[in-house]
């Protein structure tokens, strides 16, 4: 069985690659919001989520929020173009496992997610 895994991004092109690069081995869902998103998460469990932290209606914070709040034991890897001190210590104090800011490597995010998913 394939992890699922829910892409969490407003820009249609970074949702594109990671569904792309990513769909062979894992079961990709795609949010382009955070409404969008909460629906999903509320639905079903993702062993990871990749959640950017500007987002449309319901910010990636907000997401992290809820998902630890509900216990729910998905990975949540942050991507976002908006890697200031706060955002950071924030996401860090609400169990983030990984940080990454855009541009990013896509070779150290699947790298990065085999590493969490390995240890689930």
């Amino acid at each position: 069985m394939k992890y699922k895994i829910l892409v969490v991004d407003d820009e249609e092109n970074i949702r594109w690659v990671l569904k792309e690069s990513l769909g062979d081995i894992y079961n990709i869902q795609i949010a382009k919001n955070g409404e969008d998103a909460l629906v999903k998460i509320n639905k079903e469990i993702f062993d990871l989520v990749l959640l950017d932290l500007k987002l449309p209606k319901i910010s990636g914070l907000e997401i992290l929020r809820k998902i630890k709040k509900e216990k729910r034991n998905s990975i949540v890897v942050i991507l976002t173009a908006y890697g200031n001190k706060e955002n950071i210590k924030m996401a860090k104090e609400l169990g983030v496992y990984c940080y990454l800011t855009k541009p990013f490597d896509l070779l150290e995010l699947k790298s990065i997610i085999k590493k969490a998913l390995d240890k689930k």
